[in-house]
């Protein structure tokens, strides 16, 4: 348990909850792999682990937290007349979905909202035959903008995307963790390319790869934040260099040093950034949701605890923002809102 003496603060003492059936798409215990919220449009990725299980892999449901009481701490699937059953998106037809149809969809493992733009930015993992591949959907339109596939990336491996909210001179750009080359994967609306992470150890002055598969971008710094899930390590990288770097004309990988941040409170699942310049991630061994105040040292006394319960939070896979900048962490097939702001 996370004690007193780490001066911990409770915030959040009851918690809002939202589910979708989606028994038309995967098995009733399939895990939700992300979601991401657009107005009141949330879109909800299940990830193919499982040949034959899952007939649609990005589905669209509409997002109405607003209908569901503030007091409710019991997760339930959500009746409510303001709801409707999730559909197949951008197609409303399973068929564009079918495994092994490589053109589309395969295996969406993350999203990720460009919310000044309308545009979804989805990580398709892909498959043993079929490349994974990154595709952008013009929200207003509905429509897909751009497909880049990522031919010799490694199938399966990857699992978080961070679409960049500033479009520099070359446009609109994402970020994607490949933990299996220990890269990040700059992509565009016209092509890709890695750039090859690196960190010095201060101790015998080294360089070392940086194996990161999960990615957090800051709103309102040039701040890319990386970790792993079985790690307690968080670096964090400056991307005003990638932002104001053209794509190479060769296939030449760049090498870009990041920095060693600090230990986290141990290893952990989800990681977000909310406006308030707060770092979230969630403890599976207490059960806890966590807050780090990023302009403080990365130190226990900088945290504070914002939901621990291990009948609420058994287990939780990714952590989201909504269109109101709340913080909510998905856990199986529901989504639990950690964090409702009260401050300026």
């Amino acid at each position: 348990m996370l004690t007193s003496q780490l001066c911990l603060i409770w915030i959040t003492l009851v918690t809002s909850a939202l589910s979708w059936n989606l028994t038309s798409f995967a098995p009733q215990h399939t895990s939700v792999g992300q979601v991401a919220v657009w107005r009141n449009r949330a879109f909800i990725c299940l990830p193919r682990y499982e040949i034959g299980t899952v007939t649609a892999t990005l589905v669209q449901a509409p997002w109405a937290e607003n209908v569901i009481s503030s007091q409710q701490t019991i997760l339930q699937p959500l009746e409510s007349p303001y709801m409707t059953s999730p559909r197949v998106y951008p197609r409303n037809n399973p068929a564009f979905q079918k495994e092994g149809y490589c053109p589309h969809l395969q295996n969406v493992t993350a999203l990720d909202i460009d919310s000044m733009r309308g545009r979804l930015w989805v990580l398709d993992a892909g498959t043993k035959s079929c490349s994974p591949k990154v595709v952008v959907i013009d929200l207003r339109m509905n429509e897909e903008i751009s497909k880049m596939e990522l031919k010799n990336a490694t199938s399966g491996a990857l699992s978080s995307i961070a679409a960049d909210p500033v479009a520099g001179v070359w446009g609109s750009r994402a970020y994607v963790a490949d933990p299996s080359t220990s890269s990040l994967l700059v992509v565009d609306l016209h092509g890709w390319w890695r750039v090859g992470l690196d960190v010095k150890n201060p101790d015998d002055g080294l360089v070392h790869p940086v194996r990161a598969a999960t990615l957090a971008l800051s709103r309102r710094e040039p701040v890319l934040y990386l970790t792993a899930p079985d790690s307690d390590r968080l670096y964090s990288l400056d991307v005003s260099a990638i932002r104001a770097s053209p794509q190479p004309t060769t296939n030449e990988i760049r090498r870009q040093s990041v920095t060693f941040v600090g230990l986290k409170l141990g290893p952990s699942r989800g990681l977000v950034v909310d406006l308030w310049a707060g770092l979230h991630y969630f403890l599976p061994r207490d059960h806890a949701s966590v807050r780090w105040d990023t302009k403080r040292p990365m130190s226990a006394e900088s945290h504070s605890v914002l939901l621990q319960s291990s009948k609420i939070l058994p287990f939780v896979s990714h952590m989201f923002l909504d269109s109101q900048w709340q913080v909510w962490a998905v856990v199986g097939q529901h989504c639990v809102k950690i964090q409702k702001y009260s401050f300026l």
